[in-house]
């Protein structure tokens, strides 16, 4: 942001970009050192290197807290300490990336283009 926080970003954040919009939520979110972070689709709009460094944040900044990530990119989900797979609204299967990775609907899901990243 070219004056940092005291960038005007306009009523909404309607001034800057989605992308932009997003970085700007996940800050707020990971600058509050809550017990519990929820990330929901938080780098869906991000490029995969901003992407690596949300992912590599989180995962350094807060390894003693609770992240609970909705995601459908596999970054995050390679660092997850238990993934939990939903398929037709019910819990399809659960436990780390590499087990899951025999289950062929898991690799189905990781296989689309929105889970593989840009």
């Amino acid at each position: 942001m070219p004056r940092g926080l005291d960038t005007a970003v306009g009523e909404r954040g309607v001034q800057i970009s989605g992308g932009q919009r997003q970085r700007l939520a996940v800050a707020r979110a990971l600058v509050r050192h809550s017990e519990v972070l929820l990330l929901d689709e938080a780098t869906s709009q991000l490029d995969p290197l901003t992407e690596q460094i949300l992912v590599e944040s989180v995962v350094r900044e807060h390894s003693d807290r609770i992240v609970l990530a909705v995601t459908h990119r596999l970054p995050l989900v390679h660092h997850a300490d238990q993934v939990v797979l939903l398929h037709c609204g019910s819990v399809y299967a659960t436990g780390v990336h590499e087990q899951l990775m025999h289950d062929p609907t898991y690799r189905e899901v990781l296989a689309t283009p929105v889970s593989a990243g840009r």
